[in-house]
């Protein structure tokens, strides 16, 4: 896509503007803006997953989860986050490096991988 190499932060709003509308109601959402980062929110078998790919410099990132995890998971560094609860959503901050990839797993159940 052309405005992943020539961001124009008027044309970012117009395409985000339907995805953040209907953000809220999403079982995984990024709650902050990071224009050059890419999410995806998933579910899976164990849980909910958030996928942030960061093309750019470090950046942190806000992520909420539909329900109630004391922790989240970033898979690749095998390290645990803690979130904060509100409303029905837990909360967690992850630093996405530059040029990297941030997989989170927020468990649903205490099966281990």
């Amino acid at each position: 896509m052309i405005y992943s190499r020539h961001p124009d932060p008027q044309a970012g709003e117009w395409l985000a503007a339907p995805a953040r509308s209907h953000a809220a109601a999403m079982p995984v959402s990024a709650t902050t803006p990071a224009p050059r980062v890419f999410f995806r929110g998933l579910r899976c078998p164990d849980g909910l997953v958030a996928i942030l790919t960061n093309p750019d410099a470090e950046c942190l990132v806000q992520i909420a989860f539909r329900g109630e995890f004391p922790q989240v998971e970033e898979v690749l560094g095998a390290t645990r986050l803690t979130t904060t609860s509100r409303a029905g959503l837990s909360y967690c901050d992850v630093k996405v490096p530059a040029g990297g990839v941030s997989v989170l797993l927020a468990r649903t159940s205490d099966r281990k991988p």
